[in-house]
């Protein structure tokens, strides 16, 4: 079983914790392509076996968030789980102005990692450092932001954005511009390159996993299908004329390599994915 599936991830459990189960209950390795918190829910792709080695190419897609900011209060998580360290004023907001405050976090910008996080420093995760330590920062980028709904102290916003951004600070950007602060109170993934309602929920992949199809999740990558994959299984270079910098090899329907362009028409193996 060499597959990934779409897992809508349940409240209250960690990525790891969806990926342990499914491994133990099939009896395969598995592994995940970008870490939900806890409390959020929604898409999360899962590699069975030999399809983990597409994980990394699949986290590299953009994807789309619905989150709530609860105004008024401040957390050492940025989110509702936290412990609270501070409370403000909530002001009069209205629609005008939350559809303000979304356009201004539009764009590329310079985002600072939350300390509680799962990435790693000095070897170690955030999360786990008992000191002070240096908050690594990072390019992101918001390509559309959009008004859901408000209450006089919460707004759901709908946001695609890059790899790597933490909503949970953009929630309390947000609610900067609005003049009060703010902490991430719910948030679900929307997309990340399937939709929502194309996942199983995790109590059905535990009785039937079902296959997403590899030629919609490579759809980011030019896909070139081959007749002989010896080469392939080889390592060696092969010579495609197309203009891109990375290609995916696909043979009988699988996905059987990655390429990357060495020159002109000369690719080398980016990785094998058999």
């Amino acid at each position: 079983m060499n597959i990934v599936l779409a897992i809508n991830k349940p409240k209250g459990m960690t990525s790891f914790d969806v990926v342990k189960k499914i491994a133990k209950t099939h009896g395969v390795k598995a592994g995940h392509s970008g870490t939900l918190d806890p409390m959020a829910t929604g898409v999360l792709l899962v590699g069975i076996n030999k399809a983990t080695k597409l994980l990394p190419y699949l986290m590299e897609s953009r994807k789309t968030y619905r989150a709530e900011i609860t105004f008024g209060i401040a957390t050492d998580s940025k989110d509702i789980t936290g412990t609270v360290i501070d409370e403000a004023v909530i002001p009069l907001i209205t629609q005008s102005d939350c559809e303000r405050a979304l356009q201004l976090i539009q764009g590329k910008q310079k985002q600072q990692v939350p300390k509680v996080s799962a990435v790693k420093v000095k070897g170690k995760p955030l999360y786990k450092h008992t000191e002070d330590v240096a908050l690594p920062v990072r390019t992101i980028e918001v390509f559309e932001s959009k008004y859901h709904s408000h209450t006089d102290r919460t707004l759901t916003y709908e946001v695609e954005v890059s790899k790597g951004t933490y909503v949970r600070v953009l929630s309390e950007t947000i609610a900067a511009h609005l003049n009060t602060i703010g902490t991430t109170s719910a948030l679900t993934r929307l997309k990340n390159k399937v939709s929502l309602n194309q996942c199983q929920s995790l109590e059905s992949a535990l009785k039937q996993p079902v296959a997403l199809d590899f030629y919609s999740l490579m759809q980011d990558y030019p896909i070139i299908d081959i007749d002989n994959p010896t080469p392939v299984y080889h390592g060696k270079r092969m010579a495609f004329d197309i203009d891109a910098d990375l290609v995916c090899l696909f043979y009988d329907k699988q996905p059987i390599g990655m390429y990357r362009r060495v020159d002109d028409h000369q690719f080398r193996s980016e990785r094998g994915l058999f």
